[in-house]
């Protein structure tokens, strides 16, 4: 290969939305430089990035397997270097490359604005590392977007400062950091002037923005500011941890623009757990008069939460305490997760459940959950919605949303037309339901 010619380089991502922002940042870093030729194949690639998860155990068993993979490619010579990027790079470093001696090197968590340096200088020396410091505000204007085109993820902090006992995002991320209010803003008009119609607002913590910057504001400020954009349609808003959620934040959904969806982790309802989980003063009554008020105060609440099973002393009577809550109070949308032991963390020397425990009371609170978003499903039929069309999913029937479903993790609505685009939004009518899906028919 002659100095001059591009290289094919693809990048594969793994992890949440945050990572996934990153991993944007990233192609769109890689987009502007004269070395690359960005390919959707990594078989068809020169170079393939792999952008890593860390954050539990089985997020580490699907990065180490992809890796396996991507390397036995390397070993075919179908590609020339496979490089680890990310959360788990910031946790295992050497050991990775320890691991896997073929993996021509690794890059941590970083603004990634020197990548295409670190990445040649792989090429000429390998099985390097590359780490930052974790307490740079990130930039994320210059994005290569790999969603939809009607909507984008929006950051506005980064890195935590909760310290819950059982995660590791501090130790990976750092301590939280506030994007300053004008970055923000800027990084928005220039999603919307590129097609966007719905901003989802993430952080490790929402509810914490601003708390740091030198002039204090919170998430009401800059989202009222957002509500202002002309061309935008839609707000969602994600990750507002509930010891954090103020009085002010219940008039966020009136503003224009942002919809009654709200994603708030409770990770338990027992205060005892709450309390060994680090969960700052959330507690039992806390959490129930919050969540009741949040129902009482606005109209058509879509709630998503998490919830954890097995932490570390959870007994039976506390796990069923969880379990009659659920069934008590109905969330719409609930991911549940077993505890994992996780190195570093506070939590990580304490007795751990046996795993087929944690397993049966994850298949009960799925199973519960289930019947509660099917009743939630069939109890939609006959309402009329607006919707957003998302992608074509076969001839004449296309894959949308409403306010209620936020995009990748939650159900869809499938509706039936012959002239429909991506990104337009129309009225509709929900005629059927289909487990967890909606069937839809244009007024």
């Amino acid at each position: 290969m002659s100095s001059d010619e591009k290289m094919a380089i693809s990048l594969i991502h793994l992890g949440c939305p945050k990572n996934l922002i990153d991993t944007e940042k990233i192609l769109g870093n890689l987009a502007v430089a004269e070395n690359y030729i960005i390919s959707q194949m990594p078989e068809d690639s020169d170079i393939v990035l792999i952008n890593t998860c860390g954050f539990i155990e089985d997020a580490r068993k699907e990065a180490r397997k992809t890796i396996k993979s991507t390397l036995k490619m390397k070993k075919k010579g179908q590609i020339k270097a496979v490089i680890a990027i990310g959360c788990m790079v910031e946790l295992y470093k050497e050991k990775l490359l320890q691991e896997f001696p073929d993996l021509d090197g690794v890059i941590g968590f970083s603004d990634y604005k020197e990548i295409n340096e670190y990445i040649q200088s792989i090429l000429q020396k390998k099985q390097q590392i590359f780490l930052s410091q974790k307490d740079f505000v990130p930039s994320d204007d210059l994005r290569l977007r790999v969603t939809a085109r009607n909507y984008a993820y929006l950051r506005v902090t980064e890195g935590c400062s909760n310290h819950c006992t059982y995660c590791n995002i501090p130790g990976i991320r750092g301590e939280m950091r506030s994007k300053d209010p004008s970055q923000i803003l800027q990084e928005a008009r220039t999603l919307v002037e590129d097609g966007v119609k719905e901003l989802v607002i993430i952080g490790q913590d929402t509810a914490n923005y601003g708390k740091d910057l030198a002039n204090p504001c919170d998430l009401y400020d800059i989202v009222e500011q957002l509500s202002k954009l002309e061309g935008l349609r839609w707000m969602r808003i994600m990750y507002m941890h509930p010891a954090h959620f103020t009085e002010r934040f219940f008039a966020l959904f009136s503003l224009p623009k942002v919809l009654p969806y709200l994603e708030m982790p409770i990770q338990h309802i027992n205060t005892r757990i709450l309390r060994l989980m680090g969960r700052g003063n959330t507690s039992k009554e806390y959490l129930h008069g919050l969540l009741t008020k949040l129902r009482n105060t606005i109209p058509g609440l879509i709630l998503r939460s998490t919830v954890m099973v097995g932490f570390p002393g959870e007994t039976e009577e506390e796990f069923q305490e969880l379990l009659h809550f659920l069934q008590e109070f109905r969330l719409e949308r609930l991911g549940a997760f077993c505890y994992s032991s996780e190195p570093g963390t506070a939590s990580y020397q304490n007795e751990d459940l046996p795993y087929a425990i944690k397993k049966e009371r994850y298949e009960k609170v799925m199973q519960l959950q289930q019947k509660i978003a099917f009743e939630w499903a069939k109890n939609m039929v006959g309402k009329e919605l607006e919707i957003v069309v998302e992608e074509c999913v076969e001839e004449n029937l296309w894959q949308c949303r409403s306010y209620g479903e936020a995009p990748e993790i939650d159900p869809c609505i499938y509706l039936q037309g012959k002239k429909l685009k991506s990104g337009t939004f129309h009225r509709v009518k929900i005629v059927q339901n289909e487990n967890y899906d909606l069937i839809a028919k244009k007024i």
